[in-house]
């Protein structure tokens, strides 16, 4: 796929992108402040030791700072939460308790800010005010001295305590930054998914996938039935003329036999055969449209006549062929209609009278277009497509199933030799090259493309 057909296809899902992007920064940004839930209390706290005071200038730098550091990893440890609760007592445990407080260092200082996490204000007060005097009984326990030693160390508060709602502003922008790139990155790989799968559905995939050429592509919009140009899309009705030029691309005859179909079901291949006869006719070439889908699409309300059945009087040899055939208003145009069921036809063995109608059909007009029934729904199109000159395959670009795709083309290759070619219906132009779309053509080699792009 082309770089800047990329780009085009990551901007339709930019919607979700940047939606997966803000729901990660929302969730982020709850989860801080769902943690952040409760109250902290603070208080700077300033370690005095005279033994530590009385050393050498030389080594008074890092052992000061070796029994910061020890205070520090002292300040959540059980051994002092224990003293806290026997202090204020409670039903807490010494773990819970540990769990609650933290201590961080002022670099190059003697001095660390105590935090102590509550649920209430008052709880937190409790426990931060009675935290330097257990700090300093366990650390002078620990070095086996009575507090009232000189050479004590002595923890004193030189600022606050402060108590503030548990939450900081820092962490829930971190926390909200880290959910939008998060939620971005989602985003992303959900487009690129999205991405990977749409590739089989460009014309290069479709090619690619099947070996055979695209020689049309519809653009996307409203596929309803038109009574007239006038009521077509432009786009679509350029399309359809581009589609009639590329036919030459299949069959080179001037009188050929063209057989549209579907893989199943839809899309019909009625509305193409519909734009594609028009197109054709427009240009000068005596049409012929066999229906023969059975579809219900509405070929005849399409082409503004009547509703009948004179094609199976025409295969029976009841009437002749110029008998069995209804005029349109639009001229060079004319319809067949097959009757109104397959078991019309195969009540009467249609097969080689059938194959000797359209056969005869192809002398008279230069273009016979046969709208067929769908491959993989229907047993009664071989007739048509063993004779035909070209077969085109409607798929599409995002609705048909590659799997359902693959198999009709096996089973149209199957039936026939004659050249068959796929035109992919309701295709979003951001899905290809602006001169793919505007050619409507994409061939087997890339030689071959290239040359048919250079002639536009």
């Amino acid at each position: 796929m082309e770089h800047s057909s990329y780009w085009s296809l990551i901007k339709r899902y930019i919607v979700l992108i940047v939606a997966c992007s803000l729901l990660g920064g929302a969730i982020g940004a709850f989860m801080q402040l769902k943690d952040a839930s409760g109250y902290l209390a603070s208080a700077r706290v300033f370690a005095n030791s005279k033994r530590a005071d009385n050393v050498a200038v030389s080594q008074s730098t890092s052992l000061a700072v070796q029994r910061m550091e020890s205070y520090i990893r002292l300040a959540n440890s059980t051994r002092l939460a224990d003293r806290v609760i026997a202090r204020l007592g409670g039903n807490s445990s010494a773990a819970a308790m540990a769990d609650r407080i933290s201590a961080t260092l002022d670099k190059d200082t003697v001095i660390m800010t105590l935090n102590v996490q509550g649920s209430t204000p008052d709880e937190a007060r409790r426990v931060i005010e009675v935290l330097p005097s257990e700090f300093t009984a366990l650390v002078n326990q620990l070095v086996d001295l009575p507090v009232t030693n000189d050479n004590a160390t002595t923890f004193t508060i030189v600022d606050g305590p402060f108590v503030r709602k548990n939450s900081s502003l820092t962490k829930l922008v971190v926390s909200t930054v880290f959910g939008l790139i998060l939620g971005a990155a989602i985003g992303l790989a959900i487009a690129s998914i999205r991405l990977r799968r749409m590739a089989t559905r460009t014309p290069q995939g479709v090619t690619g996938m099947t070996g055979m050429p695209v020689v049309g592509i519809i653009p996307g919009g409203d596929r309803g039935r038109r009574k007239n140009d006038s009521m077509l899309p432009e786009g679509r009705r350029l399309a359809y003329h581009r589609l009639a030029r590329n036919l030459s691309h299949l069959a080179t005859t001037r009188h050929r036999l063209v057989v549209a179909c579907s893989p199943a079901g839809e899309p019909s291949a009625t509305p193409t055969v519909i734009g594609l006869a028009r197109a054709l006719a427009q240009r000068g070439d005596a049409v012929l449209v066999v229906d023969a889908s059975f579809s219900g699409h509405g070929t005849a309300e399409a082409f503004e006549v009547a509703s009948n059945g004179n094609g199976l009087e025409a295969v029976k040899g009841v009437l002749g062929l110029d008998e069995a055939v209804t005029k349109t208003p639009f001229p060079n145009l004319r319809l067949l209609q097959l009757g109104h069921s397959h078991e019309e036809l195969l009540e009467i063995g249609a097969g080689h009278k059938l194959a000797e109608l359209l056969d005869y059909a192809r002398t008279q007009y230069d273009t016979v277009l046969v709208d067929a029934s769908p491959v993989l729904s229907q047993a009664d199109i071989p007739t048509a497509v063993e004779i035909a000159d070209c077969v085109i395959l409607v798929i599409d670009q995002f609705e048909t199933p590659a799997a359902e795709t693959r198999a009709a083309i096996n089973g149209l290759s199957a039936m026939t030799t004659a050249a068959i070619g796929i035109v992919i219906d309701r295709a979003v132009s951001a899905s290809m090259s602006r001169v793919q779309m505007e050619i409507g053509l994409v061939l087997t080699t890339p030689e071959e493309s290239e040359e048919a792009l250079s002639l536009g």
